[in-house]
């Protein structure tokens, strides 16, 4: 009988333990979930444009001379930074660009748990520091100039993390013997990594802005600007409206009115200092959207050269 109750009784503890497992699981393949979603819906519901904008001010030709004259840096920072501007190029369809988001974010939180994890962090402290990456990271995208490849450059060194983790691991709990071949082979995966880090990945991180917060105000300039690049006057007359204040905003208005046909229906009835609600003037005090604005309106009266050289300016200027 005695024998029989002690059975029963690692029986029943055993059962528990699956069930806690199986909850731990369920509830962070839950928790993981929501966390890809709470960043897809971010950027598609709260701040589409900022993805948008990024795609129609970078450029990108999968060509041996272009790239090796934009990234000069050694192999696998150049790889980096092309495979980050080939994907923002995605950017320009609806969904894509937070989808792809979405997914680089959550990807660097989940490794990022599993390292903490190796390295015997409770599962609360783990969890929140991936939350704590992942919100870090989303606000630095914000960034008008800051690269995707800045981003899976993160995923990177999670991905580094991880892996010296799993090595500790191995060795702590190993007795002291030769090395096996798995380990080996995690030892030979993390000196790649750390040598291709040593040798070409630090070279994106002074690049990286390490901080950048997202702005409402900004992002509704970026949606004014992001329609006139698609040609929606209509919709780039609507969301101008409510910003006339905006000297920028203010120019596009007037623009959209004038590709309607209505320039002249009520241009009195708001405020005007001289030309520069209808000319967008470019100077070395202007900011991102004007620089990449002030060449639509010479555009649009067809006066080329003006066009040409307030592009150019801004790129000078910015």
């Amino acid at each position: 009988n005695r024998e029989i109750k002690k059975i029963k009784k690692i029986s029943f503890n055993f059962a528990n333990q699956m069930k806690l497992k199986s909850h731990s699981s369920i509830l962070g393949m839950t928790l993981t979930i929501l966390a890809a979603v709470s960043v897809f819906a971010f950027f598609e519901l709260l701040f589409p444009y900022t993805l948008r904008h990024k795609e129609q001010t970078m450029f990108l030709l999968l060509n041996d001379t272009w790239i090796d004259l934009h990234y000069r840096d050694l192999g696998l920072q150049k790889c980096i930074a092309v495979a980050g501007d080939w994907l923002m190029q995605l950017f320009y369809y609806p969904y894509i660009g937070a989808l792809i988001v979405s997914v680089v974010l959550t990807t660097i939180g989940i490794v990022l748990y599993h390292a903490a994890r190796r390295l015997h962090a409770p599962k609360w402290i783990a969890g929140l520091l991936s939350a704590l990456a992942m919100a870090w990271e989303s606000c630095r995208i914000c960034g008008e100039d800051y690269p995707l490849g800045s981003t899976l450059q993160l995923l990177l060194w999670t991905v580094a993390l991880w892996s010296i983790a799993r090595l500790l691991q191995s060795w702590r709990n190993s007795e002291a013997a030769p090395l096996t071949k798995k380990r080996m082979q995690i030892a030979a995966l993390i000196a790649v990594l750390l040598s291709s880090l040593a040798f070409s990945g630090f070279t994106l991180l002074p690049k990286a802005k390490w901080w950048s917060s997202p702005r409402h105000d900004i992002e509704k300039l970026y949606a004014i600007d992001s329609n006139a690049y698609y040609g929606d006057w209509q919709k780039v007359e609507e969301l101008s409206y409510p910003m006339l204040d905006y000297p920028i905003a203010q120019y596009y208005h007037n623009l959209a009115k004038a590709y309607q046909g209505r320039l002249a229906d009520g241009l009195m009835n708001q405020p005007i200092r001289g030309t520069s609600r209808l000319f967008m003037p470019v100077d070395k005090d202007g900011n991102h959207v004007q620089f990449t604005a002030a060449n639509e309106a010479w555009w649009a009266i067809g006066e080329m050269t003006t066009a040409e050289h307030a592009t150019i300016l801004g790129m000078i200027f910015s």
